[in-house]
């Protein structure tokens, strides 16, 4: 079975659960990126009879990556997706609002081959990145600017998802890799280590916030105010059940019970800065990260930030779920 099968199955039992027993007529589409060592938490969801509880027939759409989540949210075939901060995409006059977010620090990785033992060794060899614009690619390239290393010294490659870069690593077809750190606990034996960590390179960039668009707010506020107050009861529950958590990766995910990558990130996520039920908006950070798009050449312009926030719907969110 097939990751995209596997995910397909985790997710199935949730419109058996909840076919008929919503309050709305229209059920919630939420979009989440395909499922990595972290599945749990953001699959927990759909478990306990958490959207049922609060009303909302919620419905977890599987994507690719982020740029097909914003497509599908401004095309109105999502009500939410998950991402990071849509700095750019709001430059660009796109309508998209942060409504929450609940991971907090990056946990991305620079893996390399043994031989490279700084971030200066990979001047004229390949580094392994994603799509131009995506957090993986500003990861990269910010290290390799850190590190003194003109533009262009070092090829990057667009390599597919974190498992695609992964194999091209430990393969031998590039000589690093910007990767989510749930690769860690098996780097040693496939003989690759780390160069830098996301969280230290752009300790101001955001993982992930739930977005929506200002049309839905104003057409289903009470819709988005359930489906907040429902992620921060899963998240709670993820949080304090590891166990269960974990199994519902390792069934997202195929990953055998001998596999450590889910526990351990489970225990990343448990850090300070990490996961946080009340999905907090940081707005400073979208601004220092605002700044680092410019820098590079990623945003178009500056944007006022307080235009892609809109932090109502979480102040009742909170109080519904009771963590005011």
């Amino acid at each position: 079975m097939n990751r995209s099968s596997r995910l397909r199955t985790a997710l199935g039992v949730t419109a058996a659960l909840l076919s008929g027993t919503a309050t709305q007529a229209a059920p919630w589409r939420h979009g989440v990126i395909e499922p990595k060592s972290d599945a749990g938490f953001f699959l927990m969801a759909t478990t306990q009879d958490f959207a049922k509880k609060h009303g909302l027939e919620l419905q977890v759409v599987p994507l690719k990556n982020e740029t097909l989540g914003l497509r599908a949210l401004i095309s109105g075939d999502l009500d939410s997706y998950e991402g990071s901060p849509p700095i750019v995409a709001a430059a660009r006059g796109a309508d998209v609002k942060v409504i929450g977010c609940p991971w907090g620090s990056l946990p991305h990785l620079i893996l390399a081959r043994t031989g490279i033992d700084t971030l200066k060794d990979l001047a004229g060899k390949n580094m392994a990145t994603s799509s131009p614009g995506s957090m993986p690619d500003l990861v990269g390239r910010i290290a390799l600017e850190q590190a003194g290393l003109a533009p262009g010294s070092v090829k990057l490659a667009n390599v597919g998802s974190d498992s695609d870069r992964y194999r091209s690593l430990v393969g031998g077809i590039v000589d690093a890799a910007v990767i989510s750190s749930e690769y860690l606990p098996i780097a040693d034996m496939q003989k690759v280590h780390v160069l830098a960590k996301g969280g230290a390179v752009v300790p101001e960039f955001m993982r992930i916030c739930y977005q929506t668009t200002a049309k839905t707010i104003a057409e289903r506020p009470d819709d988005v105010v359930r489906f907040l107050t429902l992620e921060m009861d899963s998240l709670r529950y993820a949080l304090d059940h590891k166990d269960a958590t974990v199994a519902l990766t390792r069934a997202a995910t195929g990953q055998k019970p001998d596999d450590p990558r889910a526990a351990f990130m489970f225990d990343e996520a448990s850090q300070p800065g990490a996961v946080d039920p009340t999905l907090p908006i940081p707005a400073a950070k979208f601004e220092a990260t605002q700044q680092a798009l410019i820098k590079l050449g990623v945003s178009p312009k500056a944007i006022d930030i307080a235009a892609i926030i809109d932090a109502a719907p979480r102040e009742k969110a909170l109080a519904a779920a009771g963590r005011q």
